[in-house]
């Protein structure tokens, strides 16, 4: 194993789901310091990935979805000398003389073709069908996806592996009392308050959750708080928001630092993740991780990430969501039982043993 040379793909490095999961395994991997590894970077980030992770650091000037990164980056991997080659994303180069691995995270592509144009479509259909059909091992971030990825594409059961991502311990991090009190009088929360984490697509079921929260009868004393996605900039959840009467009581923070991130958990009373179609869902592990409770949507992987720990909701039913909001808000026992249980579940999702789980298919791979 030690004379073998892995290359990984991090050109993704500073997207937002797929650069978090390239960041954490680079990190564990430095820790673990156990094998060669080439890392193909984009050249803009050459100088920071170097002076941030071991390895050998070789600049990739073919940009992502591109026909070069397709049938020509190959040949870089060839000429590297590579006998490994992990794409944390479903682009995987033809012509790969070397093993590989694919992290396919979700079919959102697929499932969601209304978000793409017909091209987009197209393209990311042929690449995941490509990956499916060429890698060595797929790997996916959760049951739900696997069984996704196996309900479309004919591939053997046995090449697709699921290892459950991470989730960072920044956010147990305490945050002071001055520093939550400088973060909520920063963005005017001045009530307890209700926080979604993510954007604001439609698959994120926006309008259950406002109208849940309308339902509710807690705008009056308790806020909702966007983090991510901002729904000022969507008519359609705006025009929701004034016929529910809850403009007062919605607020927008936009994007934040990951560093107010964590005061946004720790200083709010329950995180809300409505979605219908989610790969893996960090938001619910930054929450418990963070110690609050959390509340799901019964679909896709949120049942599996969250396990026992967390209230479920049938996606299309505003009444079931709005008694869960009313619950947790004004039960202090369901509240506790609740965090306690979220600080047990959220021990299974670790960025080592995501990092481990994944060097073993490297190794299995290799041997």
């Amino acid at each position: 194993m030690n004379e073998s040379m892995i290359g990984i793909d991090v050109r993704k490095y500073f997207d937002f789901g797929i650069g978090t999961y390239i960041q954490n395994l680079l990190s564990v991997y430095d820790k673990q310091n156990n094998h060669p590894r080439t890392l193909f970077v984009s050249p803009n980030d050459e100088s920071l990935i170097r002076q941030k992770h071991q390895g050998t650091i070789v600049a990739n000037l073919y940009s992502k979805y591109s026909l070069q990164e397709l049938f020509l980056f190959s040949r870089q991997i060839t000429d590297h000398k590579i006998d490994l080659f992990h794409v944390p994303h479903y682009t995987l180069p033809y012509f790969l003389k070397c093993k590989s691995v694919v992290t396919i995270h979700d079919l959102i592509h697929i499932r969601f073709p209304e978000y793409f144009t017909f091209a987009q479509r197209m393209y990311a259909k042929s690449m995941v069908k490509h990956a499916c059909s060429s890698a060595d091992i797929i790997l996916v971030d959760s049951e739900f996806t696997r069984q996704d990825l196996l309900t479309d594409f004919a591939i053997s059961p046995d090449r697709v592996k699921t290892i459950y991502l991470g989730v960072s311990d920044n956010y147990s991090t305490d945050v002071t009392d001055i520093e939550k009190k400088s973060f909520l009088n920063k963005y005017k929360l001045t009530k307890p308050y209700i926080v979604y984490v993510g954007n604001i697509k439609p698959h994120k079921n926006i309008p259950v959750l406002l109208k849940a929260f309308a339902q509710s009868g807690l705008h009056h004393a308790v806020d909702l708080v966007f983090v991510g996605g901002n729904i000022e900039s969507n008519a359609k959840l705006m025009n929701l928001v004034h016929e529910y009467k809850i403009s007062t009581s919605t607020k927008n923070l936009g994007r934040i630092s990951e560093k107010e991130l964590i005061a946004a958990y720790q200083c709010a009373s329950l995180n809300v993740l409505p979605s219908r179609y989610e790969g893996f869902g960090f938001s619910i592990l930054e929450a418990m991780k963070a110690g609050i409770p959390v509340i799901g949507a019964n679909a896709a992987s949120i049942p599996e990430v969250m396990g026992n720990a967390g209230i479920l909701f049938q996606p299309e039913n505003s009444d079931e969501l709005s008694e869960a909001l009313k619950n947790v808000i004004e039960d202090s026992q369901v509240r506790k039982d609740l965090i306690t249980r979220g600080f047990e579940n959220v021990k299974k999702y670790s960025w080592e043993r995501c990092a481990s789980e994944t060097m073993h298919v490297y190794q299995s791979l290799l041997s």
